[in-house]
């Protein structure tokens, strides 16, 4: 008689799933734990934080339901859509910053604004 050793096998794929989001969740929270909050990588993501807290999520519908079934691995859909998104994301942050009123809409701290605020 056979033993069934699917519950064995889906434990083993979970346990790995878990392992690797760890790795990956320790590897981002020590790179930004040594940034200062003078650094530029800081300073680039709180100047766009609301456009793309505030446009994230249908970009990540939209590209999970068009990615899906596309990539072999879970982890390069997963990463495939994060970059996708937070790209589409700084494109709007962009577009929103070239208009005053969306400018303002946003708190977009433009160019010209700090150069007033220098003289």
């Amino acid at each position: 008689e056979a033993i069934d050793l699917s519950p064995i096998v889906q434990l083993l794929k979970t346990s790995s799933d878990f392992f690797v989001g760890l790795v990956i969740s320790i590897i981002v929270f020590k790179y930004f734990k040594n940034l200062t909050y003078k650094s530029k990588q800081v300073k680039f993501l709180v100047d766009r934080s609301l456009v793309v807290y505030i446009f994230h999520f249908p970009f990540i519908f939209l590209y999970g339901r068009l990615l899906d079934g596309t990539y072999s691995s879970v982890y390069i859909y997963y990463i495939s859509v994060c970059a996708y998104t937070f790209i589409t994301c700084i494109f709007i942050y962009l577009a929103l910053s070239l208009f005053r009123f969306t400018r303002y809409m946003f708190g977009i701290k433009s160019n010209l604004n700090k150069k007033i605020r220098s003289v």
